[in-house]
């Protein structure tokens, strides 16, 4: 799944939590994405910092460099995620922190996620007996 930014103006680093229920899914892996750096400027993640069993992510990334950080809408990071159990776990981000190349604070908006994990599902054909 991609952590994705929307309208941003000179991004020059980012971080954000994540909590999920660690009884459906966990988290596999955090790798930042390619948004941040697409400007030419040098990037450098922080993190991530993974906990399966109390169902909480933390990563961010900075970047630096004389460029202009990148403006419009990317990719953030790609999370991968692996099935535990089946159920439903929301995808809730927290903690969002977005700043432009002067260190200057950017008001976010977030949107959470939601992870359905498959459920099976048992059908029931008619019976014919033969006499």
């Amino acid at each position: 799944m991609a952590v994705e930014i929307e309208r941003a103006v000179d991004l020059g680093g980012f971080q954000l939590a994540m909590n999920f229920d660690p009884v459906v899914v966990r988290v596999e892996n955090v790798t930042q994405g390619d948004f941040l750096g697409s400007t030419g400027r040098n990037t450098a993640p922080l993190g991530p910092e993974i906990d399966n069993e109390m169902g909480t992510m933390r990563f961010g990334a900075f970047s630096f460099g004389d460029q202009l950080g990148p403006d419009g809408d990317g990719v953030l990071t790609a999370i991968t995620l692996t099935a535990r159990g089946t159920g439903n776990s929301p995808l809730a981000v927290e903690d969002v922190q977005v700043v432009d190349t002067r260190g200057q604070a950017h008001t976010v908006l977030t949107e959470d996620g939601e992870v359905i994990v498959g459920v099976p599902r048992r059908l029931y054909l008619p019976l014919v007996r033969g006499e």
